[in-house]
């Protein structure tokens, strides 16, 4: 596996919770936030690999947009760190704030129906937020053991799409300890954290939250990374739709974390690791006519469908068909490849690709919604309703990214 050096590592969080009351995104339809259930986290990891320091942030929220990461890559540019070794994340809880996307302008205008509006403030606030916790980490910078874990979770997630086709069930578990005993974990699992519904008012980073409180007293940080889970949810297995269901779900992947690292399928030190960054082009889908999609829509009943054609109505108003630019961030630790991407990518799309050790996530600097297959587009899957992107280009960007991820994962080997 390549050339192994020594590489030092460390871990620090803010708080990223929002002042009441204000807005919620993540449904159709903003709604008032009356209260905070569990506060919300920015998480950082920052890895010094020679002279270069490399920057991975977890946020608890809906999604992050362009302006966000733009400046805390400008801000971290004067810690000396180059802005394409930052990769910055959100959980895609359904119960954290509007205020971090544009949806005046560029491809997410008029989606404010369920992403709010943009606030500066807060983008400001989150911003200087995460280049404290960054100082942090690098002062907390420390040689360090790694353990990794891989196994599959069933129970508590499945394909909303198409309830008896196969899915993302797979668990990555990353757990970092210091030459000093301190242990931090970075996991990976694909789930939208959707067991609170729209009807929830309350500020929570949803099931993620029953993770950081369950292993408190075990870890002093838990990175939360969400995988593939543009076509998964707790959709058709969650019990109820409160902190109870949470707990239950944070209980069995706390299970299947713990399993995972006893028998690891990796364990020594942390001393292989790579970030890239590459810009792959994407078309666009033609806009409807928007008089026959308004039609549509007053004649449609309440739910999925009505969703699905104001979405459309959005997008024909403010789009057109074009080629766009997708950042797309990767790293490469111990020979284990994780890609991001700013979109929700279905799962069906990456199956494959966990074979080889692949894993793709989403919502990650930047956010465009949904990357479906070819056969959501044919059954009319909402998700396709709600895509900006042409149909075909699921499956075309997804093998351009994973040839590219292939090359430099064959070059560590």
């Amino acid at each position: 596996m390549g050339i192994k050096e020594r590489l030092i590592a460390g871990f620090a969080k803010e708080e990223i919770t929002p002042a009441i009351p204000v807005s919620m995104s993540g449904y159709k339809g903003t709604r008032t936030a009356t209260g905070i259930h569990d506060p919300l986290y920015a998480y950082v990891l920052v890895i010094k690999k020679g002279e270069n320091l490399f920057v991975l942030t977890v946020l608890d929220l809906l999604s992050v947009d362009v302006e966000l990461v733009a400046s805390i890559r400008s801000k971290a540019e004067s810690l000396g760190i180059k802005g394409h070794h930052v990769q910055i994340l959100a959980t895609h809880t359904h119960s954290g704030p509007t205020g971090m996307n544009d949806t005046k302008r560029g491809i997410m205008k008029g989606n404010q129906y369920f992403l709010g509006h943009k606030s500066d403030s807060y983008i400001q606030e989150v911003s200087e937020k995460i280049i404290k916790a960054i100082q942090m980490a690098i002062e907390n910078l420390q040689p360090q053991s790694l353990t990794i874990g891989k196994t599959t979770v069933s129970g508590i997630s499945g394909n909303r799409s198409r309830k008896s086709d196969k899915y993302d069930d797979v668990l990555l578990a990353l757990e970092f300890c210091s030459a000093t005993n301190e242990k931090n974990l970075w996991i990976r699992f694909s789930c939208h954290p959707t067991v609170y519904n729209s009807s929830n008012t309350c500020i929570s980073a949803d099931f993620p939250a029953a993770l950081y409180q369950q292993y408190a007293n075990q870890y002093q940080h838990i990175l939360f990374m969400n995988g593939a889970c543009g076509d998964i949810s707790t959709r058709y297995t969650r019990k109820t739709a409160d902190f109870k269901e949470i707990e239950r779900i944070g209980h069995v992947l706390e299970e299947a974390v713990t399993h995972s690292l006893k028998e690891p399928v990796y364990k020594g030190a942390l001393d292989f690791f790579h970030m890239y960054s590459k810009t792959f082009n994407i078309q666009t889908k033609t806009p409807g006519n928007t008089k026959e999609l308004e039609e549509n829509y007053h004649l449609a009943k309440e739910g999925i469908e009505k969703t699905s054609l104001q979405a459309e109505i959005a997008y024909a108003k403010h789009q057109k068909q074009q080629m766009v630019s997708l950042e797309v961030g990767a790293i490469d630790i111990q020979g284990f490849i994780l890609l991001f991407l700013p979109v929700e990518i279905y799962s069906s799309l990456v199956l494959d690709q966990l074979n080889e050790d692949i894993f793709f996530s989403g919502f990650a600097n930047g956010y465009y919604t949904y990357l479906p297959d070819t056969k959501a587009y044919e059954k009319g899957e909402y998700e396709a309703h709600m895509s900006p992107f042409a149909i075909g280009e699921g499956e075309r960007m997804i093998e351009q990214i994973t040839r590219w991820a292939q090359g430099f994962k064959k070059k560590g080997e």
